[in-house]
């Protein structure tokens, strides 16, 4: 297992061991998509599947964190975070603006490898740069290193706001 897979997999058990945390998404408690196995050593009771409705899947999340949960929105590929920017720009990234509330979401998604496998021309693309300029609170975080990646895990937990946090699944390999 690759540096960039362990520190990612240090990076969820960190995050399922704070109160009131969730993993929400797609192929969190079944395989699928890379990011499986970075979840597969979390407990089940902290991992709900959700079926493919990324801006329902997103409002979900603001929701139990405005009620006081934490949770972890999983986008296995940053295209599916593209389906969900309703819910991410005018309401997660602009509650923080409309009367204080400051809901804490952490979402997690990557940029797809292209290869052994090409993913196909719509699951191509890095789309970190355009979400970070479309949104005001939500902070974006490029993961382009191991080394970073439980530090940045850690700031994104300390912070009082909403992280966007983007790994590369060419480095799950590395």
């Amino acid at each position: 297992v690759s540096a960039y897979l362990n520190a990612l997999r240090e990076a969820m058990s960190l995050v399922a061991s704070q109160p009131g945390a969730i993993v929400v998404g797609q192929a969190v408690k079944y395989p699928g998509t890379g990011i499986y196995a970075t979840l597969d050593h979390l407990p089940e009771d902290v991992r709900l599947e959700f079926p493919v409705a990324e801006n329902f899947q997103c409002g979900f999340c603001t929701g139990i964190a405005l009620a006081g949960g934490l949770p972890l929105c999983v986008f296995p590929r940053i295209q599916f975070a593209l389906e969900a920017v309703s819910q991410l720009v005018n309401h997660l990234d602009k509650l923080p603006l409309m009367g204080g509330y400051r809901p804490r979401v952490l979402i997690r998604t990557a940029v797809p490898s292209h290869s052994p496998m090409d993913p196909g021309p719509q699951h191509r693309g890095d789309f970190t740069h355009v979400l970070a300029l479309l949104m005001k609170t939500v902070r974006v975080v490029a993961l382009r290193d191991a080394d970073e990646i439980v530090a940045r895990y850690r700031e994104a937990l300390d912070r009082d706001g909403s992280t966007m946090l983007v790994e590369y699944a060419d480095l799950y390999d590395d």
